[in-house]
């Protein structure tokens, strides 16, 4: 997951190259959602 952050971080600053000298990361109740799809029934 950092190496993700990272290449983010990067691609966000832009230019030909960066020096990253903290990275801060807080994670907050990390949940997932159930996607309700309608199911068809033929007959």
């Amino acid at each position: 997951m950092r190496a993700v952050i990272e290449s983010d971080i990067r691609a966000d600053i832009g230019g030909d190259a960066q020096r990253i000298e903290a990275m801060r990361t807080r994670w907050s109740r990390a949940t997932f959602t159930h996607v309700l799809l309608p199911i068809w029934v033929t007959a």
